[in-house]
């Protein structure tokens, strides 16, 4: 079902062949993407790059600006090298010690670096991830006070409909005060 209504907008040939040039043509190998739906080319770029991420390899930084730059668009901002190195640092000691938090600072970048280097375990968290979830949460009443912090966003629909005030009204009358 997902191959039917999943896009990859934006990962054009020229896209994969900039990433071709980092890790190498042996290595992407762009035929292998041919006649694959987007969904399986999804995949298969998730396992090319979950096996460089997780080698101990010196192109850690390269393959880092290209997830969020060229395949996630997040072309302004600086991607700083020592945030995406602290951020990995940070996710193998939560792991160690099988904690859950993680620091929320550029969260829609670094967590494209995690999603691709531990894909099975980790999904992307943007703020058009978290809005959807907190949509689902909020219009099918699962609970009343446990949503996702939204990260800074530039998508000017998601910011014309500010989630947090629709949360609100929604839930109005937890707000309300009888003794007026």
């Amino acid at each position: 079902k997902l191959d039917e209504v999943y896009s990859w907008n934006g990962v054009t040939d020229s896209v994969l062949k900039s990433l071709e040039e980092v890790i190498g043509k042996e290595k992407l190998k762009l035929e292998s993407f041919n006649n694959l739906s987007p969904f399986k080319k999804d995949e298969l770029l998730k396992n090319i790059l979950k096996d460089e991420l997780n080698k101990d390899n010196n192109k850690l930084d390269q393959i880092a600006s290209w997830i969020i730059q060229e395949w996630g668009g997040i072309r302004n901002g600086d991607n700083d090298k020592d945030l995406i190195a602290t951020s990995l640092e940070k996710l193998e000691e939560a792991e160690k010690s099988n904690s859950m938090e993680f620091p929320f600072e550029r969260i829609s970048s670094v967590s494209k670096v995690i999603g691709f280097k531990c894909p099975e375990k980790y999904i992307i968290c943007d703020t058009r991830v978290c809005y959807a979830i907190n949509w689902i949460i909020l219009s099918q009443e699962i609970v009343e006070k446990m949503f996702f912090p939204m990260p800074e966003g530039r998508n000017s629909k998601l910011n014309a409909f500010d989630i947090n005030t629709i949360i609100r009204l929604k839930l109005k009358d937890k707000y309300s005060t009888q003794d007026i």
